[in-house]
């Protein structure tokens, strides 16, 4: 019971149907039941999602929080710890809430986990988060354009391909590289055709 209304409130706040107010209230509610159904697993998938709602806010104090909390009832190493690392640490890197030597430690360490289960999606996000800490803009494009993009679309993951293509689309625009700007807003447009 506890899945489907995950998923229900999910699709609910992607659809813009549940304001965010009562959407708080469901989310907390879902998690007392959990930890009441001492569901360790349940907690902390109720918590990363709530904390995505937040992180889609902009409200990062309260996404690295949340995320934090989901991240503790993981234990390491697992594809499950890696998503919540690198959401917290993302959410973490967004609202500037920890130093960047403690940032870059822990998505090293998150690398080196990636590594060792030999999960190449987690291996790319680290590294993209490692450059993004690092302020290697170059270094960072080049990666998306040569490494995740082209992994990402052989995929099929719409929301890294619209994420990163938007990404590499900007990018495009302020180098005036207006030929692979075109191409990549063609390739978003589509993108959005199929998936909508």
């Amino acid at each position: 019971a506890i899945n489907a209304e995950s998923i229900m409130l999910l699709q609910s706040s992607n659809d813009g149907h549940l304001d965010f107010k009562k959407l708080k209230q469901s989310y907390k509610n879902l998690i007392h039941d959990s930890e009441t159904l001492n569901a360790p697993d349940k907690t902390g998938m109720l918590l990363n999602n709530f904390a995505l709602e937040y992180f889609k806010r902009k409200d990062y104090e309260k996404a690295q929080k949340y995320y934090k909390a989901a991240l503790q009832l993981e234990k390491k190493p697992s594809v499950i710890y890696l998503q919540r690392l690198n959401n917290y640490l993302k959410s973490s890197f967004e609202g500037k809430l920890m130093r960047k030597s403690a940032l870059l430690n822990s998505a090293q360490k998150g690398l080196t986990i990636a590594n060792n289960l030999k999960n190449q999606h987690y291996q790319i996000l680290f590294t993209l988060l490692i450059y993004l800490i690092e302020n290697k803009t170059k270094e960072y494009i080049q990666y998306i354009e040569k490494t995740a993009f082209p992994y990402f679309k052989s995929r099929n993951h719409t929301i890294f391909m619209k994420r990163y293509g938007k990404e590499l689309y900007d990018y495009y625009v302020t180098e005036k590289e207006f030929e692979k700007a075109v191409e990549m807003s063609n390739f978003l447009i589509d993108v959005i055709k199929i998936h909508n």
